[in-house]
């Protein structure tokens, strides 16, 4: 199952994601189907948008149906790209075959509030949550958009979709992560131990050299955002 991590600081934002597709319903239920999908968009150097639930809408890879709904109405803010992700899914998946989770985190910079500021966050669209923040029992048939920016007094904050993190893992990265804000590391030489730990160190025996790689470092102003894609 996908899990998609993001991380957000005030310098920094952080998105990974592993690259395996999983069959989901017939007699290959839960066996990998694919280990070198893509699940990140990059939104113009501020915010990565990473997707879990269905690998495919509107016969298109779900990274290119998002690059693509995007690109016809030139979005190049988080916040319009949330409405239009909200608004397409709604129209797209109105008649999804299974209820399963369909959501996409981006994490990146924004204006908010004052219009005036850029401040790190992240935006979820998602059908099991509902318009408040408060998880479904099951998938929903509508989807709802999400703010949740970093506050003044935060130094970090991590969000996960799909697979999500055991207790003892997600306490394992959130001092991982805080060890390095800290000490001022650059997350540029920090995002592949930062994977590892958090997302491949079950698998690593079974895993080559080849089957997880650092996809891209894309610079921002004022800030930087990461991408990292690996095999779970």
């Amino acid at each position: 199952m996908t899990q998609i991590i993001g991380t957000i600081t005030r310098d920094y934002a952080m998105l990974a994601s592993d690259r395996r597709l999983t069959f989901i319903s017939g007699p290959r239920k839960g066996q990998p189907a694919e280990d070198d999908e893509c699940k990140l968009v990059n939104l113009c150097n501020i915010c990565g948008i990473g997707y879990t639930g269905l690998a495919r809408i509107e016969e298109m890879p779900s990274h290119e149906w998002i690059g693509k709904r995007l690109a016809e109405q030139a979005c190049c803010d988080p916040g319009n790209a949330a409405m239009i992700l909200r608004s397409e899914a709604n129209r797209a998946l109105v008649k999804m075959p299974l209820p399963i989770e369909q959501s996409f985190l981006s994490a990146g910079w924004g204006l908010l509030q004052d219009l005036k500021t850029l401040r790190p966050h992240f935006r979820l669209v998602t059908n099991v949550r509902d318009a408040v923040g408060q998880p479904l029992a099951k998938p929903g048939p509508d989807f709802n958009s999400l703010l949740l920016s970093l506050k003044d007094d935060e130094d970090l904050l991590t969000s996960v979709i799909g697979q999500p993190l055991t207790f003892a893992r997600g306490k394992n990265l959130d001092r991982y992560l805080r060890r390095l804000v800290k000490h001022e590391i650059s997350p540029k030489q920090a995002m592949l131990p930062w994977l590892m730990r958090s997302v491949l160190l079950p698998q690593l025996q079974k895993l080559s050299a080849q089957e997880f790689f650092v996809s891209a470092f894309r610079e921002l102003q004022p800030s930087t955002l990461y991408f990292l894609q690996g095999t779970t």
